[in-house]
């Protein structure tokens, strides 16, 4: 009697990122390029970048289990290629004078709450921006809020001095 053996080939498939990614196949550790078969477990997590802040994905081949806009996310491989390219947006610094923010750097629209400080013997006037593009909003309080442009930030509380009065053999 004889037995014929038939070879069995599974197809591995590629995952393709940039170098920013790490991947992993079935917990695995990878690089930005990585082979798997159909129905292996697949973890990508988009790594920091100096100056950047996560986005999102920009996904093809694959629907992904998580939110497009967290910088992990999991997947089952599917019978084809996939490629994952994670998108930034640049931090811009927020620098302030006479006064604190309550972040230091953020991405364009974000919203930025500034606040002056204390000065005896002044009395706050108003915001204003020294360097960069900025919405100012409540420029007039204490506490504004400054929307972030495409650019590096700085703003100033300027003050009125206050003058004492003294009179004399009166009130």
């Amino acid at each position: 009697k004889s037995v014929t053996l038939t070879p069995n080939y599974k197809q591995y498939y590629t995952i393709t990122s940039t170098d920013d990614v790490t991947i992993k196949v079935d917990n695995d550790r990878s690089t930005a390029t990585a082979k798997a078969l159909e129905g292996q477990h697949i973890v990508a997590l988009a790594n920091k970048k100096d100056g950047y802040v996560f986005e999102n994905w920009e996904v093809d081949g694959v629907t992904l289990n998580t939110s497009n806009s967290v910088n992990y996310t999991n997947f089952e491989m599917p019978a084809n290629n996939v490629t994952l390219t994670p998108n930034y947006a640049k931090l811009h610094a927020i620098e302030v004078v006479n006064g604190t923010a309550d972040i230091t750097s953020a991405k364009e629209g974000t919203k930025v709450t500034v606040t002056a400080n204390h000065r005896p013997g002044y009395e706050f006037a108003r915001w204003v921006i020294l360097e960069g593009e900025a919405e100012l909003e409540d420029e007039k309080n204490k506490t504004a809020t400054v929307t972030v442009k495409n650019t590096n930030v700085k703003v100033k509380a300027v003050y009125k001095e206050l003058h004492g009065i003294s009179i004399e053999g009166g009130s």
